[in-house]
């Protein structure tokens, strides 16, 4: 969100979105990659990628960073209102339709017919994936994560976090 001040700045028809995501799910995604070239590369960990230290380290690396995208985003609000747009993953994902509505209402365009029929088969998609035993990008940390580590980030170590994205836990 740093580098979004003089964009903004420099062109009165830029808009920004600031795209959130729950800190476990991120963490879940970050060490469960099938790239171990990335585990630890945020926390500079060179921990098993299964480990609680692990888990908790990156999780404190995300929301440091997250909280801080967040403080100045707020910033930048007051300087330049209706400008940013803040979208929750988890959001998006359980309301793709609104949610692309949003997105190019907040362009200023109106939602392309093309985005709609990809968005209504991609639904169709992800139904039948349930009945399967899919499990949805939004189910999959839920199962990933230890439960311990789950309750640390989301009560301790992200607790910033989710105090200032206004995200529920």
């Amino acid at each position: 969100m740093t580098s979004m001040k003089a964009l903004l700045a420099a062109d009165p028809d830029v808009r920004v979105i600031h795209l959130l995501r729950d800190p476990r799910a991120v963490v879940s995604s970050r060490l469960h990659t099938r790239d171990m070239s990335i585990v630890g590369h945020y926390s500079l960990t060179n921990l098993s990628f299964n480990s609680s230290d692990a888990v908790r380290r990156e999780a404190a690396v995300y929301c440091r960073t997250a909280v801080r995208d967040i403080r100045v985003r707020r910033h930048l609000e007051t300087m330049y209102p209706g400008r940013i747009l803040t979208l929750h993953y988890e959001d998006i994902a359980a309301d793709l339709d609104r949610h692309a509505f949003l997105v190019y209402h907040f362009l200023g365009i109106e939602t392309p017919h093309e985005t709609i029929v990809w968005i209504r088969q991609n639904d169709m998609t992800t139904n039948y994936a349930h009945q399967s035993g899919y499990l949805s990008p939004l189910e999959k940390w839920t199962k990933r994560l230890a439960t311990a580590d789950s309750d640390a980030i989301a009560s301790d170590i992200c607790r910033e976090y989710f105090r200032l994205s206004g995200y529920h836990k």
